[in-house]
């Protein structure tokens, strides 16, 4: 399953937050939150399965990282350590879930 894992200081609080997503279809997403508008023009989506985070997210080339709010695409200017990659199922029910990097 492809995800994407990344890390910003939420706006308000300046807490650091680590958000982790699964790979879902723009059309999917916007369908489940009800959102209106476009994809991003060459982002790839995720739906946020972690605690903290955006409802969802989008990734531009591996380096940058958008949130979706008021029918709008806005780019994380603190989004650092960016990682890409397949999770590891097999610790699915731990505490932990891995991720391995794509080469």
């Amino acid at each position: 399953m492809q995800t994407c894992r990344f890390s910003y200081l939420h706006r308000t609080t300046l807490q650091p937050i680590t958000a982790l997503g699964v790979e879902r279809s723009w059309e999917d997403l916007k369908q489940e939150f009800n959102y209106r508008g476009s994809a991003y023009s060459g982002a790839t989506c995720y739906k946020t399965i972690s605690k903290q985070g955006p409802d969802l997210f989008a990734v531009v080339n591996n380096r940058m990282v958008l949130y979706y709010e008021n029918e709008q695409w806005h780019c994380y200017k603190t989004a650092t350590d960016i990682q890409i990659g397949a999770m590891d199922m097999s610790n699915v029910n731990s505490n932990h879930v891995g991720i391995q990097a794509q080469n």
